[in-house]
């Protein structure tokens, strides 16, 4: 049947008995390509059912259909014209794995991070209202993503639309782990009471409430859907579903099967990434640390914002001093701030595409409180990711609040120092991990054992050389290393630095380098506006007119599924490029020191 549907109009052709065999072949199809190629099993795999359900019932795109991050959008793509490209998905990279509305008139926005979809739901409701309109608009939310703050936000003004608004809860009992906080007892008490607890938190909010047991039963999916379709109220249906279905693995361990690389169908054993042995696992590093720093200090704690990529032993061996705050960066930020007020040492582990959820919070609530918490800054760089996953803004973003230390370790080695030094420092401060690894001593001197502390607001020097200087931030230490050999070979002299403070200028070093350098290239894994490069830049623009400053880094763009390769020719990432770049001042006579 599948191969008859490529669009909702062919889905509404197929007779409602049938439906569940479809989903089935949708099911298999959806194993075959999440092997193949990776991606969300968990949430695609428990969501077919509810989603075929949704189209057979309602009609897209006049009807509005809106999936919350979107990590449970496989099979609307595969039902609205996208089937084959769902499958060379990683190849042809013409869609990625979340709604997109450049991609088809069935997606209304672009999604990718949590608790949006009620919110933005509630604007096209009160748009449409407004206009005099008559159309469903359906809101597709996880239970995982109910924990976030906006969800709230979006739930409490949605019930006052007093108009059609409808909310499909899917309540898989898991988030991306497992689910944290006195929202999901509530959740509980309504499964176990088939939704006839008394304490209803939707009903609480003035939703009409429905709710639907087996939420993998396509029939009792579409009876439900049926009965709220044009409705003129807004209503909540809440369906429990298995994360994982049709995967006895998945839905024996939904945490690891959230996500996962390319797997064999039969066995469950995902494809193994090794770390190249000349570099580490940031994530390693992090776990011995904090395995080592909970055990001593008591007062220590660590905050997860529902993320399974770090800590999963340290919950089970530290139980009071782990906190999974759930898929809520705002509380999880804001809560360090508050420990650390008190006394404690709260380490908080975000990854870089949702630092910006907390950023008010980490402004206000955090740097302007000047409390000592630590927050490890993972997934950072420009990658080849989707819109919503890259993770290069954090630069941008933290280096520029007040009050807030920001570092970048340069190699495994560096990063362990900079946990150390993270140990006393007393007052807001932040590292970044990158995307994963680290090299494990690209400079001499660590390697060497000089320099093992790190000094406030103190660079590097690694090589001293005169008329360039090459500042390597983090990992693009390496980068940096790659030009200056490349330098070297065409008979220059270049001083290498290793700057470890994003936000923190060397304003000695730089004085010095000043005296007998007159090109400055900086090298930084992320956007350049309002980055480290333009710190430096606009140092020596107030120092001295003979130096210029070459700043190297991402454009403010968004970028979607591009690949790795061509992002770093346009953007003029590689070593060749930048020499190229840089070449023509190094051989202009003009351009000489002042002194």
């Amino acid at each position: 049947m599948l191969e008859t549907v490529d669009s909702p109009k062919d889905l509404k052709k197929i007779p409602l008995e049938n439906l569940q065999s479809l989903c089935d072949e949708i099911r298999d199809y959806l194993i075959d390509i999440l092997s193949a190629r990776g991606g969300h099993v968990g949430p695609n795999l428990g969501a077919v059912e509810a989603t075929v359900a949704l189209h057979w019932v309602f009609d897209s795109p006049h009807d509005k259909l809106i999936f919350d991050v979107s990590h449970q959008s496989y099979t609307h793509k595969i039902l609205t014209g996208r089937k084959q490209l769902m499958r060379d998905l990683h190849i042809t990279r013409e869609i990625n794995g979340y709604t997109d509305f450049s991609e088809s008139e069935h997606d209304h926005f672009r999604m990718g991070h949590t608790s949006t979809s009620i919110s933005l739901a509630s604007g096209l409701a009160k748009a449409r209202d407004l206009k005099g309109e008559n159309f469903n608009i359906v809101a597709f939310i996880g239970d995982g993503s109910l924990s976030g703050g906006e969800a709230f936000e979006g739930l409490n003004i949605g019930a006052n639309l007093k108009s059609n608004f409808i909310v499909v809860a899917n309540d898989n009992e898991f988030s991306i782990d497992t689910n944290s906080g006195g929202l999901y007892s509530n959740l509980a008490h309504l499964r176990q009471t088939n939704g006839d607890w008394t304490n209803n938190y939707f009903k609480a909010l003035g939703y009409e409430y429905f709710y639907i047991e087996n939420g993998n039963s396509v029939v009792d999916l579409v009876k439900a859907f049926e009965a709220v379709k044009d409705c003129s109220r807004p209503v909540v249906v809440h369906i429990h579903t298995q994360k994982g279905k049709g995967l006895p693995y998945a839905e024996a361990d939904p945490t690891s099967w959230h996500y996962s690389a390319p797997f064999n169908k039969s066995t469950g054993v995902a494809e193994s990434h090794k770390t190249d042995q000349a570099y580490e696992s940031t994530a390693a590093i992090t776990n011995d640390f904090l395995d080592k720093e909970l055990s001593l200090n008591k007062k220590s704690l660590v905050l997860i914002p529902g993320a399974p990529g770090l800590g999963a032993d340290l919950k089970k061996k530290y139980p009071s001093q782990y906190v999974d705050t759930g898929i809520a960066e705002v509380q999880a930020v804001a809560m360090a701030s508050g420990a650390a007020k008190a006394g404690a040492k709260p380490y908080l582990f975000v990854n870089s595409p949702f630092v910006q959820r907390a950023y008010d919070q980490t402004i206000i609530d955090w740097a302007l409180q000047e409390t000592p918490a630590v927050m490890l800054v993972s997934w950072a760089g420009i990658s080849d990711n989707d819109y919503t996953h890259v993770g290069m803004y954090d630069i941008a973003m933290l280096s520029n609040v007040p009050g807030l230390t920001y570092l970048a370790p340069a190699s495994a080695d560096e990063y362990r120092q900079m946990l150390e030094f993270s140990r006393s420092f007393d007052k807001p401060l932040a590292i970044r991990l990158g995307l994963g690894n680290l090299p494990k001593t690209p400079d001499p001197k660590i390697a060497s054992g000089e320099n093992e502390k790190i000094e406030y607001g103190k660079s590097v020097v690694t090589k001293r050389g005169s008329k360039v200087a090459i500042f390597g931030l983090g990992d693009y230490f390496e980068k940096a290393q790659s030009v200056d050999k490349i330098l070297r070979e065409k008979g220059f002299n270049p001083t290498l630095i290793n700057p470890r403070f994003i936000n923190v200028l060397d304003f000695e070093l730089l004085d010095e380098i000043a005296k007998n350098h007159s090109v400055i290239v900086t090298l930084e894994n992320g956007i350049i506006d309002g980055g480290f490069g333009q710190k430096i830049a606009g140092y020596y623009s107030r120092k001295s007119k003979n130096i210029k400053v070459f700043n190297f880094g991402a454009k403010t763009e968004f970028i979607n599924n591009e690949p790795f390769a061509n992002i770093m020719d346009r953007y003029h990432l590689n070593p060749e490029q930048i020499v190229e770049d840089i070449k023509p001042a190094l051989e202009n006579p003009a351009l000489e020191n002042e002194s």
